[in-house]
């Protein structure tokens, strides 16, 4: 990963981890993977990011891995993702969630179809949100 994409990364992080009056929030934060990764891939974001806000809660699910990132259709993914974030009970009052590539697109999915636990900052990093272009 390039240095200035990790730096727009924390940037970003860190303007939706700002409260009312300038103290890191303790939000949870939820990182989804892209297409042909496993949540592992997050791990190194994960940990520059319990660096930067001590203590706060983390998490990158596991939806089946890179094998069914591809070969599972997006609608179910998106229900397992909606059921993932339900029974965790550290997300129940909302949390920020951030997507990379194809993990953009579903957690878009996931605020307009699901959003329970409420979203309450959403980051699209590298995702096809307003469609693409050639082939």
């Amino acid at each position: 990963m390039r240095i200035s994409s990790i730096i727009i990364l924390l940037v970003s992080l860190l303007i939706c981890c700002i409260i009312h009056r300038g103290v890191l929030s303790q939000t949870p934060l939820v990182l989804m993977h892209g297409i042909t990764e496993y949540n592992s891939s997050m791990d190194h974001i994960v940990s520059l990011t319990r660096q930067l806000i001590p203590g706060i809660y983390v998490v990158a699910p596991d939806l089946g891995g890179w094998w069914l990132s591809v070969f599972r259709g997006m609608n179910e993914q998106l229900d397992l993702f909606c059921a993932e974030m339900k029974k965790n009970p550290k997300l129940k009052n909302g949390f920020n969630l951030m997507g990379t590539s194809q993990g953009g697109v579903l957690a878009r999915g996931y605020i307009e179809k699901c959003n329970d636990p409420p979203v309450l900052n959403f980051i699209s990093w590298v995702s096809p949100q307003a469609g693409f272009y050639g082939c």
